[in-house]
């Protein structure tokens, strides 16, 4: 009887052991699990801006992986978390339900295009998350308390296109075409309002599909009332292939456009027609003297075989920023995150020194820029 119960011992000293060893295995994966730090990441992965995803990708990749390298933000990875929004607002919300359904304690949301911003900011707001709206829409980031931004506004831009037609080009009206969606209509607005407050007014407007591949309508109507320049607030395939038309409608007045005259599709598909063009962009590429530009450049290059848009530059600059302000707070929440990034004032990123706005925007330094003989170049005054 007494071996039997030496051996009963044994047996339950090895089980003991061994349901320790599960526990101890078990809490170590669910830790690590809890330490991981998800950021959800909503864009067009797929569709006709697949192409801005990607270019925001990269900058979001090349972030991410030093961080991890580095430690991660306090000893926790981090880990994104992709939803395909196809450039559509439904989509979009579609992706947001998808990433509160799977995924729990999540304290920023990024997301890439005015359509899907707008749709989800109060559903975010509602689940006390940051809303990182990298968008142009020119009011995305003053409608809610939960929205901030480091992105080249509507309004920037508008304001210093308005600017350019009456102090440099000496222009009282302006033609204007305009994507069909909330990009194209919010600056489309700021511009007419903006640029009549100036003196100037808008002989004709039209809108234009987004997915458009024949414009000779819109075209026809724009060039009736005879312009000396057309302002283009567009993006992607349709809007180079607008301005294509243009040319071949032989329209020789000034050609004005944003920042998505100065990368990939538009630069690249309409080429030879934008010469001459004058447009807003953030003056990243200006400053070849930095040895900090020069790297991030190199890293894109070697990770992805492409040159970085400034798409990729904001979005790095981002995951800096949410970062940053992560490393200071005790708890990974919604709450606490919006609170640290209220008090994280100027930055100095990649993109240049961000002002920091009151409507929760770091605002980056905007260069006018020209093409010439297909080359970007900062554009200058006549006579000047």
């Amino acid at each position: 009887m007494e071996r039997i119960n030496h051996k009963s011992s044994a047996v339950l000293v090895i089980i003991s052991i061994i349901i320790a060893s599960l526990m101890v295995f078990s809490f170590g994966c669910a830790k690590k699990e809890e330490k991981e730090i998800k950021i959800g990441v909503i864009m067009p992965l797929s569709g006709n801006a697949a192409w801005l995803g990607e270019q925001h990708k990269w900058g979001i990749e090349i972030a991410v992986n030093e961080i991890n390298a580095t430690g991660g933000v306090n000893g926790s990875p981090l880990k994104i978390i992709y939803e395909d929004d196809k450039n559509s607002p439904l989509e979009g919300v579609n992706a947001l339900n998808k990433i509160l359904s799977s995924h729990k304690n999540i304290p920023v949301i990024m997301c890439m295009t005015s359509s899907t911003c707008m749709a989800i900011y109060k559903r975010v707001e509602e689940n006390n998350i940051v809303l990182f709206a990298n968008a142009g829409h020119p009011e995305i980031a003053s409608l809610s308390n939960w929205v901030f931004r480091n992105f080249l506004t509507g309004l920037q831009e508008a304001k210093r296109m308005a600017e350019v037609c009456i102090n440099d080009l000496g222009l009282k009206e302006v033609a204007v075409a305009y994507i069909n969606d909330a990009y194209g209509e919010s600056g489309f607005n700021v511009f007419k309002d903006t640029f009549s407050k100036s003196g100037g007014s808008i002989s004709v407007s039209e809108k234009y599909d987004k997915d458009g591949t024949d414009f000779k309508t819109e075209i026809t109507k724009l060039l009736a009332k005879k312009p000396k320049a057309i302002y283009i607030l567009g993006y992607g395939n349709s809007t180079a292939i607008l301005i294509n038309q243009l040319k071949e409608f032989k329209y020789s007045g000034k050609l004005l456009g944003t920042n998505n005259f100065s990368g990939p599709p538009i630069s690249t598909l309409a080429n030879t027609a934008l010469d001459g063009a004058i447009f807003t962009a953030p003056h990243f590429f200006s400053d070849k003297s930095s040895t900090k530009i020069a790297a991030f450049i190199s890293k894109v290059r070697k990770k992805y075989g492409k040159e970085p848009q400034w798409n990729t530059v904001v979005e790095y600059d981002a995951i800096h920023i949410i970062s940053n302000a992560m490393r200071k707070i005790n708890q990974i929440d919604g709450n606490f995150l919006k609170k640290e990034l209220l008090n994280i004032g100027n930055y100095e990123g990649i993109a240049g020194k961000y002002i920091y706005s009151p409507t929760k925007e770091w605002l980056m330094p905007l260069s006018v820029m020209t093409y010439k003989n297909n080359v970007q170049v900062p554009y200058v005054k006549i006579g000047s």
